[in-house]
């Protein structure tokens, strides 16, 4: 008895899975068009980019749910074959495809209530106490009885297609002529590309990381996402998120307003004479700490003698870290978003939510906006954060023109990029705004190959050798740039991510491992100031905004550090503390 399937019902079943699931992308679309229509007021400029992008979130979501069904037909058995494995299988097909294709019509009408497509927390609704379906569903029904009509006649669609499939099987089966020896490589090669090509489709792609919600931002502006996305895969990536539990410490919302309020309202420089500024360059310096700087800690140390330097020309604060990894230096910094959860505020559903940046906001007022990373494009979602919160160019090691200078770990060397960076900046229009994050100063530690021809300095860890070739970059980057036309009208904020992985020890206060450099740097300013209060990561953009005198309102849970009533502080959230 034979167990393989006869060559020609399997590549005849194999193309039985592929118009399945062209039939749902064929629905997807359709859905995608009628949610568009049906609240079309909430989107008024639609650019056929968001549906071109959408079909990817739409292959993903369909791999996803019907994997083990794909699976289970390209099976090269013939078990597949028999009546009963087919029932269960079609049935499959129908009632899962049924539930994502339920989900999406009911997105239609429920948007314009929460602005959003549906995630995980919404079953959390349904089950409260609050929420009776059998008192609801009765309304739903007569107000949008619409998408009932839709919704069933999508689930015939659907059975009209396994019936389609199946006259195609037993059409092929009348007409085949027994082979009876099996192509046994043939089959196993298409199973594995089945297998191969599912993968693809659920990862959204080949990139560093499975594709999830933030990816959108590749294809439209927070306004326009649930367009890009769909709301079966906006549920899958979602679910098993920990919700944010709401507390209330005050009686209503004035009260906590004398705590504290994210809204940034004061932008007054009592303590500084700020210098006429057209360009702006943020440059985050990964895990480069106080301690490795003697500007800070008053020692030899000559880990970081340029940056040193600098630092006994600007207007130079004692920074503090809001988290403890990359992911959350880089929010905190340019949106002014700390982490205060165990997530990174890029892992959350929150990061979806419209909130005017202050990114966004100085691309309004006609900055050009670059972010520049000489890591993988996708690496920790950055490529895609940065589109939604207003960078309009991104810059990573796929744009680099040498893949050469490939550093084997992380991405470009620093010295290397740095000086594409110097370049590439002499080539865009001003004004600009621009964050530039270094990578080399990181684990292995390891002195790239492009390093200058030197003895680095040996400390009690490797980070000091590596931190030396950072500041060695660095001042080849200013090297280069004090050149240029633009230099002398742009300000200078350098910071870092975090503090390094061995920048404190059980001696010291627990704040010493949040410590770095923060430094407000103009070639034309005539004085240095050294202000040793605490600056956080999340003060910079008000500062910033402060400096340049921009008087509009945002979101940012920070403060204009050069208005001297404040009082600093900084947050800092590590094991639910």
């Amino acid at each position: 008895m034979n167990i393989l399937c006869n060559s020609n019902i399997y590549k005849r079943k194999i193309w039985t899975i592929f118009f399945r699931l062209l039939v749902l992308l064929f629905v997807y679309t359709l859905l995608r068009i009628i949610f568009c229509i049906a609240n079309t007021s909430h989107f008024p400029d639609i650019q056929l980019i968001y549906f071109l992008g959408g079909m990817r979130f739409d292959i993903a979501a369909i791999a996803i749910l019907n994997a083990p069904f794909i699976l289970a037909l390209a099976l090269p058995l013939n078990i597949t074959n028999k009546k009963g494995y087919s029932i269960i299988c079609n049935f499959y097909f129908v009632i899962v495809n049924s539930i994502g294709i339920l989900l999406q019509c009911v997105d239609i009408a429920y948007f314009p209530y929460v602005f959003k497509r549906l995630s995980a927390d919404i079953f959390t609704y349904i089950s409260s106490a609050n929420f009776d379906i059998s008192a609801l569903l009765p309304l739903f029904i007569k107000q949008f009885w619409y998408l009932l009509i839709l919704f069933i006649a999508c689930i015939f669609l659907l059975i009209w297609t396994n019936i389609c499939c199946r006259k195609f099987l037993i059409h092929s089966k009348q007409n085949n002529i027994e082979n009876k020896t099996q192509n046994i490589t043939i089959q196993i090669l298409i199973f594995l590309t089945i297998i191969l090509l599912s993968i693809t489709a659920i990862r959204g792609g080949w990139q560093l990381r499975p594709i999830q919600i933030v990816n959108a931002c590749s294809y439209a502006t927070p306004q326009y996402l649930p367009l890009v996305l769909n709301t079966p895969f906006s549920i899958i990536s979602t679910l098993g998120n920990k919700t944010t539990e709401k507390y209330m410490y005050f009686n209503n919302l004035e009260e906590a307003e004398k705590y504290f309020s994210p809204i940034q309202n004061n932008f007054s420089t009592t303590n500084i004479q700020p210098q006429t500024t057209k360009n702006v360059i943020i440059i985050v310096l990964e895990g480069i700490s106080q301690e490795l700087m003697k500007f800070y800690q008053n020692n030899n140390l000559k880990c970081c003698s340029f940056l040193d330097s600098l630092a006994y020309k600007s207007l130079a604060f004692n920074g503090i870290a809001n988290g403890k990894r990359t992911m959350e230096g880089i929010p905190a910094i340019v949106c002014g978003m700390p982490s205060l959860m165990s997530s990174a505020y890029i892992e959350t559903p929150f990061a979806m939510n419209k909130i005017q940046y202050p990114v966004e906001i100085l691309k309004n007022q006609g900055f050009n906006t670059y972010f520049f990373h000489g890591g993988e494009n996708g690496t920790m979602n950055f490529e895609s954060f940065c589109h939604s919160i207003g960078y309009q160019h991104y810059f990573g090691k796929n744009e680099y023109p040498e893949a050469t200078d490939y550093d084997g770990h992380w991405g470009i060397s620093d010295w290397s990029y740095l000086r594409y960076v110097a370049q590439t900046l002499d080539t865009i229009h001003q004004p600009f705004f621009s964050t530039i994050l270094t990578l080399s100063s990181h684990h292995p530690f390891e002195i790239p190959q492009d390093a200058p021809r030197k003895s680095y300095p040996q400390g009690p860890h490797k980070m000091y050798a590596v931190s030396s070739y950072t500041d060695d970059a660095l001042a080849e980057f200013f090297r280069i740039i004090s050149q240029k036309s633009w230099y002398d009208s742009t300000l200078f904020i350098i910071t870092a991510d975090h503090a390094y992985e061995g920048s404190s020890s059980a001696t010291q206060n627990a704040y010493t491992a949040y410590q770095i450099p923060m430094l407000f740097f103009h070639p034309k300013a005539d004085s240095a100031i050294f202000f040793p209060q605490f600056m956080q990561q999340t003060d910079i953009m008000p500062s910033l905004f402060a400096y340049l005198g921009i008087n509009q309102h945002f979101i940012c849970f920070g403060h204009n550090i050069f208005d001297n009533k404040y009082t600093p502080k900084a947050f800092n959230y590590l094991s639910n503390i």
